[in-house]
């Protein structure tokens, strides 16, 4: 149920509802493939919203994130 609620944050063009979901994706990252794919395109979609808001630290720290998790990206 929660992971659905992530899907529908996760698809907001705001930032906090997308932080929102990060941050339960991340809850279940560990159990469900699921979360770990929500949890690689949220981080990524932060990231880059970040990068063009010109905040880097914060930009590089989800792009990071995103390449650690899958470094194909």
């Amino acid at each position: 149920m929660e992971l659905l609620k992530a899907n529908r944050l996760a698809s907001s063009v705001q930032l906090e509802p997308r932080l929102q979901a990060y941050e339960i994706y991340l809850k279940y990252a560990s159990v469900s493939p699921q979360a770990r794919e929500g949890l690689l395109a949220v981080s990524k979609s932060i990231g880059i919203s970040y990068t063009i808001n010109r905040e880097f630290r914060e930009g590089v720290r989800f792009l990071s994130q995103v390449l650690e998790m899958d470094p194909t990206q």
